[in-house]
């Protein structure tokens, strides 16, 4: 079948706005990144700049722009701070409720009716044990109807053994967001694109597909089958020194894959000691700022080798996915709307029906 690419549409990222990221459920990130009073972080979500702050008691969000003349609250992407714009000073309290106006009284003259009416504009938060997610819609579906309750429950289950500390960074990459989850469904790129590291640590070994009843690729399928959860044996995990010192998750030395659709790809690489994730955030059809993430599990005894753990893993997972950023923005620069017909293997079905997914999406 021959279809102009979903990845080279500026309609389709249009779409995807509207239909994906202003209606669903979005990762903005964990509790451990605003764990003091007044810290914040911001995101862009769908074009649209979100703050999401601990006022000390809770975690809230707001539309990142100050209701008087439009300035946004916060212009860097965390930090701590009340709730005051820098335009003219207008301060808002944990609620969002106005708090104080500079020189109201002589210059803006409102009546009570007016200033009781001003308040920022507050956005649909749900806080999955460490996890923040977040809503634009006015009438926010169930997160449930979105993600699996095991996925759910299972979440909620892993932020009982996350450490408070965590280490991240902002990748600004060159390609559309779709092609870094498709990646992540895509064994047979091991070898090739990580020879260097992943392969050395784990020489790839195909899993056999030819006698596997695959889902059809063309059969209708919800929005929580475009969430997956994986758990693949690892008996090669290396131990290291600091391994003892954490409570671990789980017990077996399995590689736990888990995505939570749109945006969040959270891995456990290691068999349970520590915890990586990327978060991610299309600014337009080839363009995507990524949030990555790593921490070792939760600590239970102060030990030297931490902050080299922290160090040395955020070098290695970075360069492993860094070369997978560098691989799909190849393919995104080789993408055009002419049409296409990709050839698809056995073990392509779960890209298949993704791409699927976008296609359909595009053509609604």
């Amino acid at each position: 079948m021959q279809n102009s690419d979903p990845y080279s549409n500026v309609n389709s990222i249009e779409s995807e706005n509207e239909l994906i990221f202003n209606q669903l459920w979005i990762f903005v990130g964990t509790t451990n990144l605003i764990k003091n009073k007044n810290d914040y972080i911001v995101r862009t979500v769908a074009n649209k700049s979100i703050l999401i702050r601990n006022d000390g008691e809770t975690f809230k969000a707001f539309f990142n722009k100050c209701p008087h003349r439009g300035s946004k609250l916060f212009t860097n992407d965390c930090g701590n701070n009340a709730l005051r714009c820098p335009f003219h000073g207008w301060s808002f309290d944990n609620y969002g409720l106005l708090s104080s106006i500079p020189f109201e009284e002589n210059l803006y003259c409102f009546d009570e009716d007016t200033k009781n009416n001003i308040h920022l504009a507050p956005c649909a938060i749900e806080v999955l044990g460490k996890f923040i997610f977040i809503n634009l819609d006015s009438f926010a579906i169930a997160i449930d109807e979105q993600f699996p309750r095991e996925m759910i429950n299972e979440l909620r289950e892993i932020s009982n053994y996350i450490d408070e500390d965590i280490s991240f960074t902002k990748i600004e990459s060159k390609l559309n967001w779709k092609l870094i989850i498709e990646i992540t469904m895509d064994e047979a790129h091991v070898p090739f694109v990580h020879s260097n590291s992943l392969n050395q640590l784990r020489p790839y070994i195909p899993s056999d597909f030819k006698n596997v009843n695959l889902v059809d690729a063309d059969k209708p399928f919800s929005l929580k089958d475009l969430s997956f959860r994986h758990e693949t044996p690892n008996e090669n995990t290396p131990s290291l020194e600091w391994h003892k010192d954490v409570e671990r998750f789980g017990k077996n030395n399995s590689y736990y894959d888990f995505y939570f659709f749109p945006n969040l790809h959270l891995v456990c690489s290691d068999g349970g000691f520590s915890f990586s994730y990327e978060n991610l955030y299309p600014n337009s059809i080839n363009q995507t700022d990524i949030f990555y993430a790593y921490m070792t599990s939760k600590k239970n005894k102060v030990n030297r080798y931490f902050k080299v753990a922290h160090l040395e893993s955020m070098r290695y997972g970075l360069k492993v996915y860094n070369e997978d950023i560098a691989m799909m923005e190849i393919v995104q620069s080789n993408i055009n709307d002419e049409p296409i017909n990709h050839l698809s293997g056995k073990f392509e079905y779960r890209i298949k029906r993704w791409r699927k997914y976008f296609e359909d999406l595009k053509g609604s």
